[in-house]
């Protein structure tokens, strides 16, 4: 799965230049379907549990704003962080 290779990259490749910089995936969701395919709520959270199971735990979210809007997305994210 893409998700898993790039998340392994992301955190292989963590200190190789800077040893205090800490990795960051990125997760895109858009409810936008006049602009952009929609993602369905296992979709979002399979690619954040792949995320997550892989190490990295900085999650960098695009467009959160679409996330708060979105009633099943915004479950999956609290779902995976809480406070």
């Amino acid at each position: 799965m893409e998700i898993t290779r790039d998340t392994e990259f992301i955190m292989a490749n963590e200190k190789k230049y800077h040893p205090e910089v800490t990795a960051v995936a990125m997760i895109g969701y858009y409810n936008r379907p006049d602009s952009y395919p929609l993602k369905s709520a296992d979709r979002v959270e399979l690619e954040l549990k792949t995320i997550l199971e892989h190490g990295c735990n900085n999650v960098f979210v695009y467009s959160l704003n679409d996330v708060l809007r979105t009633f099943e997305i915004r479950e999956v994210f609290k779902k995976y962080f809480k406070r």
